[in-house]
């Protein structure tokens, strides 16, 4: 199972270092893979952020971290500049309760349809625990991936 730190978080949220360069690198270091934001400005400039583009990164910058990223595209330039490449994982939601990703799984947005989603093969899962008390206490199948602000608490919880 792919633990997936969101935004480079480890074992709480620090919203003034997510989507860093160095924040994302630090996940990286740890073993985990990381949901990152990305942006594409008119100029094709790419930036990483959640609400708007504000960590400047070259193409090269992903491509050399690709099999450790997974990209939410946050708008149209992002999502149609990827579209032709094969080396980066995507994605694109906003309010969407799931979406598929490039490499055919399918990425969960929200965890209140439990139900729904396991009725489903987990194995093609990537599910959000997003929150403190659901990475402590929700169900961990095998899925494919689980993003969460608390890898850390996953991955103990994994080991046992």
């Amino acid at each position: 199972m792919k633990i997936i730190s969101h935004r480079g978080n480890i074992d709480k949220i620090l919203h003034e270092r997510e989507n860093s360069p160095d924040y994302i690198d630090e996940a990286i270091s740890l073993g985990y893979d990381v949901e990152i934001d990305l942006w594409i400005d008119g100029n094709n400039d790419w930036y990483l952020g959640h609400d708007y583009g504000q960590y400047k990164v070259s193409k090269n910058w992903l491509n050399d971290r690709s099999d450790k990223l997974w990209v939410h595209c946050k708008n149209s330039k992002a999502i149609t500049t990827l579209v032709g490449q094969k080396i980066i994982n995507f994605f694109s939601h906003n309010v969407d309760k799931f979406v598929l990703t490039s490499n055919n799984k399918v990425w969960y947005h929200y965890t209140k349809d439990f139900d729904e989603i396991f009725e489903n093969d987990p194995t093609q899962i990537i599910i959000p625990y997003l929150d403190l008390d659901t990475s402590k206490r929700a169900p961990i199948l095998k899925f494919y991936g689980i993003c969460t602000d608390f890898p850390k608490i996953i991955s103990q919880r994994l080991e046992k």
